[in-house]
């Protein structure tokens, strides 16, 4: 907030700021720490090689076997490896500061960036605060939900950054945007955290925010229109194929879900192309939301574990 006043009359690139804002909460929330991006007020270089390649990731993507082969090329992926080496050194100075004697391989010793570190004694029965925290704790314990690997437990790191971070601030740019554009939503949803909170921010709690029902309805509607993983999802054809009207699918096929497409089709939705939060409160019995299509990081077994995180 202090930066947007400091900006106050000026115009605010607020999907910049989003990332900043989501990478500093990512970096709370997945490894106990603040990144001081919005303090900077600019983008940490390790995730500043990431957006810029995210374009080139949103076409291979459709393609898994070249994004393996170009992975294997030497120097194919050089504007990745600052962000790789950076999520590494981010485990082992969490393992360092854990526990000694598990830190190995550390490239640099941010203790010195972060003073804050503070050594800790390594409590089997204490719950840990952080995610990568957790994954530690149960890669040292062995337990059965642990990455199976070292270089495993690196790439978790990389997904707790990307997934975490990258989705929650398009999903936060495009909900501005949507307010922006319809200001008799904006002041609807301003008069119910009046309502809930009548002394302000100050008198801000979870429990009191989770009773607005309406911001859900914004996070939904927006994510509905705009879903932060505009490419789809992976699904594999049944071993027998698959019959889409005139087009058959063999079987065993590696397809993709349009996702965007489908939520935005009138076949589903009403007025599909409005944004009109009110079809996930007080009209969702009448225009029969619940029946709709409506997947945003995938469904069932193979549904990301941290969706509650990124909404």
């Amino acid at each position: 907030m202090a930066q947007v006043e400091a900006n106050q009359g000026k115009p605010l690139d607020a999907t910049t700021w989003s990332m900043l804002f989501t990478f500093d909460i990512m970096g709370d929330i997945g490894f106990g720490k603040n990144f001081g991006n919005l303090t900077t007020g600019k983008a940490h270089p390790a995730i500043s090689a990431i957006r810029d390649n995210m374009r080139v990731i949103a076409v291979v993507s459709h393609l898994p076997w070249l994004l393996n082969m170009l992975g294997k090329i030497p120097g194919a992926a050089a504007g990745y490896q600052g962000f790789f080496k950076w999520c590494t050194d981010q485990v082992e100075t969490k393992r360092k500061v854990l526990s000694p004697r598990y830190a190995f391989g550390l490239a640099v010793d941010e203790t010195s960036v972060y003073p804050d570190a503070t050594q800790q004694s390594w409590d089997h029965d204490e719950y840990p605060q952080d995610i990568i925290s957790w994954i530690l704790k149960a890669f040292i314990d062995n337990d059965v939900s642990a990455p199976p690997s070292e270089p495993a437990l690196h790439d978790d790191s990389r997904v707790v950054v990307i997934a975490g971070s990258d989705t929650t601030a398009l999903a936060l740019a495009s909900i501005i945007y949507f307010l922006a554009k319809h200001p008799q939503i904006l002041q609807k949803l301003q008069a119910e955290l009046d309502n809930a909170m009548p002394n302000g921010p100050r008198s801000w709690t979870y429990d009191k925010a989770k009773t607005i029902c309406y911001i859900d309805d914004i996070i939904h509607e927006s994510l509905r229109l705009r879903p932060s993983v505009s490419g789809g999802g992976y699904r594999v054809t049944p071993a027998e194929g698959l019959q889409i009207d005139e087009v058959f699918i063999p079987g065993d096929v590696n397809v993709f879900v349009p996702q965007q497409l489908i939520q935005t089709d009138e076949r589903y939705y009403k007025f599909s192309k409005e944004f009109i939060p009110e079809r996930w409160g007080e009209k969702k019995v009448e225009w029969g939301t619940d029946k709709a299509p409506y997947f945003l990081f995938s469904l069932g077994e193979f549904s990301v574990s941290l969706i509650q995180c990124g909404v």
